[in-house]
């Protein structure tokens, strides 16, 4: 599992999709960053692996009330750790990513 802290609320999520194409998108929706915790959280890693991608690399970067952030970042079905960790996800990511694409579609 990846770790988050759920009791430690941040104020806002950048979302930045890095697909054939490069796309940001920021909220400071209470609800759509509590959503994105929760299923952050139940996301089920596999073994580690060396495998990396660069053309759809999802990167969610939480900011704190103390201005600290706190990212996480998926490769396809890469979990990467600290930029240099990376594990095969099994479980959990696709929910990820249909906030993110709402996110998305959502944007002005």
């Amino acid at each position: 599992m990846i770790e988050t802290d759920l009791n430690n609320m941040p104020v806002k999520v950048l979302y930045r999709r890095m697909w054939e194409y490069s796309l940001d998108v920021e909220s400071e929706d209470r609800q759509i960053i509590n959503d994105l915790l929760e299923k952050i959280d139940r996301i089920q890693l596999g073994e580690k692996t060396d495998m990396g991608i660069e053309d759809y690399t999802d990167l969610i970067v939480f900011e704190y009330p103390d201005g600290t952030t706190k990212q996480y970042r998926f490769e396809a079905d890469v979990y990467v750790e600290d930029d240099k960790n990376r594990y095969l996800v099994l479980s959990g990511l696709q929910d990820v990513r249909s906030i993110l694409n709402a996110m998305v579609e959502g944007r002005q």
